[in-house]
């Protein structure tokens, strides 16, 4: 056992099977099977659709759950995976525990194999079924790019072991965080223990130390002053749509009213130097380039060093938040999370204020009276450094707005908002504890004296209703599209039901080329400087991704592994809404809603792949920055279903 299990299972009681908290592996084992696995990568179910386990007693079966090690565990298993490994002379058995209609299932972990002698199989660990899949699909892959499985390796295991600790330090706080009662802002954005679970490196930090990780990290409750740079105005870069507010006074402001923040500073802020907030860990960072060493040679960026309250990073780690300030602040950070370095670049600054202000003018507001219960969560304001033309972009800070976080009329009452990847990820103790969405629903329950599954479904339509219906609506009739992904989309709760969606993230905002005419009429060249136009097929795909398979699958994977509802079910209610929206007036075509009902693949985002090139997601073209691949449309099926029920 490695000294990362023994500290994982340290703080959970020595009945806990070092398996079941493997979320690295099962991500992995998810990742190879929907992303890479071919018609050779066989699931043999061992019990009928019913649960019974007279298939157990099949050749197939007899065989397969014969050649499991005696100690392994194989009562509750429903299907076992099989992956031959030919040109090694080997295969890989997998155990399934909850097979998914999303394409994320559970498994026992870990996986085994044997040679194709078929003698007993022995565990394997993770680093062994990584390197073994691998080499086996390697010379399948058609790309000009080399594979990097050695950076791979090292960024899955620091994601795992990154879990690990902080499963472990926040034991205190789990039962909290995975409960029923509403959470601050501040405390559902620091309950992302898992992260996202069709990542293998959702936890991967590429650059922080150990204390590092402890002073900064969302899951460690990290919290920090910021550092401030003074920044002569000549080359000071800032744009704002705050109205009668440029982002600098805004800083001041701040500064002004905060009763930690020494005199010294204070004085500064009646002076015309701009005063520029920055990361912590980037305030380093940056004195190591040589533009930044000039200008701090020169005199025209002055250290201040770190000063006033603290800041608590959010779920994206470079996003922080103060209580009670109308803003947070969304700064470069030269850390590799996931896939990318995290860096604002100036086109996407600009973007943030172009959508401010496309939203402030009136075809903005006509636009928000389409989706009420929808909320822009504004970028409206940057600053930065330009100096010799160029603007120093790890320097730059963009403001969040930060109001939607409090009740204005009740600073007492806990607006209790939830990013939908920490809502629906698994209880960070194994598939055997219930998460926070079963914890909310068996309370509604309860509350109303309703059967569990029946709250469950009313539930999810509430969900498709002030979520997915609205982003439909935005795009098919006003032509906007966001990369709304689980961590970008948050949910309101009231009661324990969803009444409002927020969308945060300007960055992975985008018009379709169709609506571009449009928009210009409103505000010439809107999207063209900033790269903000996306051709058709690349808006089409890209939304069947983000706001398809990685919100709606997500959703319909978490009530289904919980317990809470048949996804079969829930892919009706999915399947009935796209007719819904096809049946409403669009201004826009509705190509995509006939992909989803009609096509047998759809376009899936590779996170494994993506990794295994080793590509940073905010470098290069947008529609080559990471690897997609087609996956199964299990949509279409439900769709016909339904149309036939109609005819």
């Amino acid at each position: 056992m490695t000294l990362q299990t023994k500290q994982r299972l340290a703080h959970s009681g020595p009945n806990k099977s070092e398996a079941e908290f493997d979320f690295a592996y099962q991500t992995v084992v998810n990742g190879l099977l929907r992303e890479t696995g071919d018609d050779a990568w066989k699931r043999h179910a061992i019990q009928k659709p019913d649960g019974s386990a007279a298939d157990r007693a099949s050749p197939d079966a007899t065989r397969l759950l014969a050649a499991f090690p005696e100690d392994f565990s194989t009562a509750d298993l429903c299907d076992v995976v099989r992956i031959p490994l030919e040109s090694q002379g080997r295969e890989i058995l997998i155990g399934v525990l909850y097979w998914s209609l999303t394409g994320r299932h559970q498994f026992r972990l870990p996986a085994v194999e044997r040679d194709l002698s078929e003698g007993q199989a022995t565990p394997i660990d993770l680093e062994r079924f990584l390197r073994s899949t691998l080499q086996e699909i390697a010379s399948r892959l058609k790309t000009p790019r080399a594979p990097e499985p050695e950076q791979m390796l090292e960024k899955i295991f620091q994601s795992r072991a990154n879990i690990a600790r902080f499963i472990r330090e926040r034991a205190a706080d789990i039962e909290r965080i995975t409960g029923a009662d509403p959470l601050s802002f501040i405390e559902a954005e620091q309950a992302l223990l898992i992260g996202h679970q069709t990542h293998p490196t959702a936890k991967s930090r590429e650059g922080f130390s150990e204390s590092e990780m402890a002073a900064y990290s969302p899951e460690l409750r990290g919290r920090f002053p910021l550092h401030f740079f003074r920044v002569h105005p000549k080359i000071a870069h800032q744009s704002s749509a705050v109205p009668d507010e440029s982002a600098d006074a805004i800083v001041k402001r701040m500064l002004r009213e905060d009763p930690a923040v020494p005199a010294v500073i204070k004085d500064h802020c009646e002076e015309p130097w701009v005063i520029l907030p920055v990361h912590p860990w980037q305030a380093r960072y940056v004195q190591s380039l040589d533009s930044v060493k000039r200008l701090l040679a020169d005199g025209l960026i002055q250290d201040l060093g770190q000063a006033g309250s603290e800041w608590t990073p959010t779920t994206s780690v470079r996003t922080v938040y103060r209580e009670n300030f109308e803003y947070m602040f969304k700064f470069s950070l030269n850390i590799k999370i996931t896939n990318s370095v995290r860096v604002n670049l100036t086109r996407e600054l600009d973007r943030s204020v172009e959508m401010m202000r496309l939203m402030q003018s009136d075809y903005g507001r006509e636009i928000q009276a389409d989706v009420p219960d929808f909320v822009f969560i504004q970028d409206p304001a940057y600053l930065s450094v330009k100096w010799a033309d160029q603007v120093i972009e790890p320097l730059s800070c963009t403001f969040r707005e930060a109001a939607f976080a409090h009740d204005a009329d009740d600073p007492a009452r806990v607006r209790d908002i939830t990013a939908i990847a920490s809502l629906v990820q698994d209880h960070p103790l194994g598939h055997s504890h219930r998460n926070r969405l079963y914890n909310i629903i068996a309370a509604i329950a309860e509350r109303e004296k309703r059967a569990i599954g029946e709250t469950a479904l009313e539930w999810f339509d509430r969900y498709l209703d002030v979520s997915i219906y609205n982003l439909f609506k935005l795009y098919f009739r006003r032509g906007l599209c966001f990369e709304a992904h689980g961590q970008n989309s948050l949910l309101e709760l009231e009661d324990g039901y969803p009444v409002r969606y927020l969308y945060r993230d300007s960055q992975g905002y985008f018009h379709r080329q169709a609506a571009h005419k449009d928009f210009c009429e409103v505000i010439p060249g809107l999207g063209e400087v900033t790269e903000s136009i996306f051709p058709e097929d690349l808006a089409n795909e890209r939304l069947v991704y983000y706001l398809i398979i990685n919100q709606v699958f997500s959703m319909i994977n978490a009530l289904g592994t919980q317990g809470l509802a048949d996804e079969a079910a829930l892919m009706r209610k999915f399947a009935a809404l796209l007719d819904r929206v096809k049946r409403e007036p669009a201004r826009y075509p509705l190509d995509m809603i006939d992909h989803l009902q009609s096509n047998e693949r759809l376009p899936c985002k590779s996170n494994l792949l993506t990794q295994y090139f080793n590509m940073d997601e905010l470098v290069g073209d947008i529609a080559t920055q990471s690897v997609y691949v087609d996956v199964e449309n299990v949509i279409k099926k439900f769709a016909e279903e339904l149309h036939a029920v109609g005819r």
